[in-house]
């Protein structure tokens, strides 16, 4: 489990990719100064993760290769006031999805 809320440094941890066995990533109210489309595509090398929250996160846009997260049962987007953009077949990719949050 990685939670950014105790993550006290203002960039993405983009070494997050080598955690091949995280399950659970709470990117909770995340500001940093960084790409968001650019660094959060690492989070598609995440096989085995089940719990993806970005609630009240700064992104503009869900990266494509969180369509790779087929096991992802979990998915909060809710509050992330400046998401514009959701590529039309990431939804439709994530096979396992339980619950979305938007």
């Amino acid at each position: 489990r990685f939670n950014t809320e105790t993550y006290m440094q203002n960039t993405f941890p983009v070494s997050i990719q080598h955690l091949h066995n995280l399950r659970t990533f709470l990117l909770n109210n995340f500001r940093g100064r960084w790409c968001p489309t650019k660094h959060l595509s690492v989070i598609g090398r995440l096989k085995n993760l089940q719990i993806l929250s970005l609630h009240e996160s700064y992104i503009k846009e869900l990266p494509q290769e969180i369509e790779e997260l087929t096991s992802l049962r979990l998915l909060d987007l809710f509050e992330c006031l400046s998401l514009e953009k959701i590529p039309g077949n990431v939804l439709s990719s994530l096979t396992a999805l339980e619950e979305l949050y938007i």
